[in-house]
Parts: C-alpha cells; sequence; structure tokens
C-alpha cells in the first residue's frame, strides 16, 4: 500500500485499516440504532478506536470519520 502520506504499508496495514474502517461502521450502526447522537458517537467512539492504534497518526480524522458514517448511515428520527 503507498498512502498519499507517511510511510510504503504492508497487507498487515491494510488489513488494520480495513479492520478500523469496519469498526467505526459497526459503531456508529449500534450507536444510532440505540438513538445515540452525533456528538455521542464521536465522544464515546473516538477514544476507543484511536487507543487501538496507538503508533497512527492524525487521529484527529477519527471524529470526522464518525460523522461521514453518521451522515450515511443514520436516519433522522
Amino acid at each position: 500500500m503507498i498512502p498519499g502520506h507517511g510511510r510504503i504499508g504492508s497487507r498487515a496495514d491494510l488489513d488494520a485499516a480495513a479492520q478500523h474502517i469496519e469498526q467505526a461502521r459497526e459503531a456508529v450502526v449500534s450507536g444510532c440504532a440505540a438513538g445515540k447522537t452525533l456528538g455521542d458517537l464521536q465522544q464515546e467512539a473516538t477514544p476507543l478506536l484511536a487507543a487501538q492504534h496507538p503508533d497512527w497518526q492524525l487521529k484527529d480524522w477519527i471524529a470526522m470519520e464518525i460523522q461521514v458514517n453518521h451522515a450515511r448511515l443514520c436516519r433522522p428520527r
């Protein structure tokens, strides 16, 4: 994997990124089903997702990732 920034990655890096994306998606889907707001989801899920990969940079993007998933996956009630 050759990213737009950072070092060249391996298959393991790609697998970890795919797993992260799926975990973020699952957190948003389950949170929406439980009636949580976007702010609640960001506050709860961001530190959990960031802790899974302490060596990753740009952790401030996780809240945006949650926002995008929320906009795509959660229907207004």
